[in-house]
């Protein structure tokens, strides 16, 4: 199971150089601001659930 930070943080550095945003509570407040919700659903696939954690 991939739990230790040092996972974390070697998927972190790839994200970051890919381009994405790695700082999941600041993207979730700009989309909840940008769509009016109040929530939102994460989905993802496969190693995804690395990602969302």
């Amino acid at each position: 199971m991939a739990t230790d930070a040092g996972n974390w943080n070697t998927m972190a550095d790839r994200f970051r150089t890919g381009g994405w945003p790695c700082s999941y509570p600041t993207e979730v407040d700009r989309l909840l601001v940008a769509a009016g919700a109040t929530k939102i659903d994460i989905v993802s696939h496969s190693m995804g659930g690395l990602t969302s954690r």
